[in-house]
């Protein structure tokens, strides 16, 4: 019988029994969770955590092989083959201080199996091995199957945790493997996906967006307490990481870990509507040769709005027009019905503080991203990538003395993870 002994989020949100048999060590202050279907090189990942410094705790590794019902033979034979190849090299692999579990869900249901439903299964069990631990302050980190770190990942996780008591989670710094690739297209795919990221979330920093973080599923990590109290990992197929992470930024002292490094893959994959991978498939599939991003306006438009919340704080409704928001804007919050959700958090809030964190629980990471997509289609154009990053850069003052030499994306994604390193420039 498992160990594990529930708790009330278990109780509430698990959806399976635990699946682990043997109780953790009471050091155990980290799990690492990575979901696994259909990949081709689960040991390469397993090699690199092992390669890992050990951290000052007890640390393992739960690794969910997932597939589902609706899977044709050949990927369940991958699954299996995945499988008994793990289970080889955890057997060859003995250390009390990182272990490594395997948990094995081949036939979950169609309409929830993926990426979402894995994380969630391999989290859940996180939570209660800490919770067997006594340890509702341990560390829940997500990585995926087809990533690599850098040898002080566990160690750094550790130290950043220990070292800010009150942070409810981070995210991780994050470079893909852009000198690994040989082909020329592939390579530039990357390198603009990349500096894509970046630039969006150096322009929701140049908006003044308090919840700008990259939210990015193999490069985050939350204490097992706040993963509870949030509700834990959704069952998303795609997309499950922006949505959980924007529950738990809006809790305040979110942090960034740039003292190590995760490389996730840089290959294409139909696995999923929209990230990495996909983002990977149409551009090699793709006949253009410029990769399009929102304008840095529409970044820019926001910052009237958000200048504006300590005046919006004592303003009456009909006095909205007079803050001059751009055109695409007013016509976002016009569909989104602020005028009467501002009037509600005025009838709710007796302090300006309390107001902003009101409005930007509504106002938040989803509902800026549709007013990206929206201020896109009524009048802001898509430009080229590099044209935005550089525009951007410009507008911050953050363009290095030898700005000739940011001749293409590559230069520009160097610039921009240089930043990303030294934090503090927004």
């Amino acid at each position: 019988m498992a160990t594990q002994a529930p708790n009330a989020y278990l109780r509430k949100h698990g959806l399976y029994p635990p699946q682990i048999r043997t109780g953790p060590s009471q050091a155990l202050g980290m799990v690492v969770v990575i979901p696994c279907h259909d990949e081709p090189d689960l040991t390469g990942t397993l090699e690199c955590l092992w390669a890992c410094e050990r951290p000052g705790c007890d640390a393992e590794v739960v690794v969910v092989i997932n597939g589902s019902v609706a899977d044709g033979p050949a990927v369940r034979a991958r699954n299996r083959a995945c499988l008994d190849a793990a289970a080889g090299w955890i057997a060859r692999h003995e250390d009390p201080t990182l272990q490594f579990h395997l948990l094995y869900f081949p036939d979950l249901p169609p309409r929830h199996a993926g990426v979402g439903l894995a994380r969630k299964l391999g989290m859940d069990e996180a939570v209660g091995r800490l919770h067997a631990a006594d340890n509702p302050e341990g560390i829940i980190i997500g990585l995926d199957a087809d990533c690599r770190c850098q040898p002080n990942y566990l160690s750094a996780i550790h130290a950043h945790f220990a070292a800010r008591p009150d942070t409810p989670g981070c995210a991780i710094h994050f470079e893909h493997p852009v000198e690994a690739l040989t082909d020329p297209r592939a390579r530039l795919g990357i390198v603009r996906y990349e500096l894509f990221l970046r630039y969006y979330v150096h322009g929701l920093r140049y908006a003044g967006f308090p919840y700008a973080y990259h939210t990015v599923g193999s490069c985050m990590a939350v204490r097992s307490r706040v993963y509870e109290k949030r509700g834990g990992m959704n069952r998303r197929q795609a997309g499950e990481d922006f949505y959980f992470l924007h529950k738990i930024i809006p809790l305040g002292n979110f942090t960034e870990l740039r003292t190590t490094t995760v490389i996730p893959a840089a290959r294409d994959s139909r696995r999923v509507p929209f990230g990495t991978g996909r983002a990977m498939a149409r551009w090699l599939e793709g006949e253009h040769h410029e990769y399009l991003v929102c304008s840095p306006r529409v970044f820019r438009d926001l910052i009237a709005l958000f200048e504006s919340l300590d005046t919006l704080y004592g303003l009456r409704p009909e006095a909205w027009p007079s803050l001059g928001l751009a055109s695409a804007l007013d016509g976002f919050l016009h569909t989104q019905g602020f005028t009467g959700r501002l009037t509600e958090i005025q009838r709710h809030t007796a302090s300006p503080q309390t107001f902003r964190k009101r409005l930007f629980h509504w106002l938040d990471g989803l509902r800026i991203l549709k007013y990206v997509h929206y201020a896109t289609a009524h009048g802001t154009p898509r430009i080229p990538v590099e044209e935005a990053a550089i525009s951007l850069l410009r507008w911050r003052g953050l363009l290095p003395e030898d700005r000739e030499t940011l001749t293409d994306a590559e230069a520009l994604l160097r610039h921009y993870r240089r930043l990303d390193r030294a934090g503090g420039a927004w």
